[in-house]
């Protein structure tokens, strides 16, 4: 798995910054249930499917990537270069993992964390995306999926 990555804001984690993909984990986007009670009675209905379709919440996108260095100071630059790309802007942008080349996400990154060990700095993504995975390219038949 080493060699993954993925894409965001059209820059590479391997390519440009040498992060090596070392696990991940997509989140299935739990199903959202609308019921409605019927005042004074113990009617319950629901009406989820109101609009022709199921409702689906956000999703998780949990990706660990790992890096080798033994000069302190560099590792630091490097880990802090890295977190503040995967950060930056406003709200969710377009997400390409290389395991699902076709397909990207919208999606923003929520939380950050690091662990050094002898020379190995391990860093973990946690992104917020939007429930649907969109084929890259629309003439190419693949539908969005859950």
């Amino acid at each position: 798995m080493g060699r993954f990555g993925i894409i965001l804001d059209s820059k590479h984690s391997r390519r440009d910054f040498g992060m090596s993909m070392t696990a991940r984990n997509i989140g299935i986007p739990n199903e959202i249930k609308v019921k409605v009670q019927v005042p004074f009675s113990n009617i319950v209905h629901d009406i989820s499917y109101i609009y022709g379709g199921k409702v689906y919440g956000e999703r998780t996108l949990n990706f660990e990537f790992s890096f080798e260095e033994h000069n302190k100071l560099r590792m630091e630059y490097r880990k802090n270069r890295f977190i503040a790309w995967l950060k930056s802007g406003y709200g969710k942008k377009r997400l390409v993992d290389d395991l699902t080349p076709e397909y990207h996400y919208f999606a923003e990154c929520s939380d950050t964390s690091a662990t050094y060990n002898t020379g190995i700095c391990r860093i973990t993504a946690v992104f917020t995306a939007d429930p649907l995975r969109i084929p890259n390219n629309p003439d190419s038949g693949l539908e969005a999926v859950i």
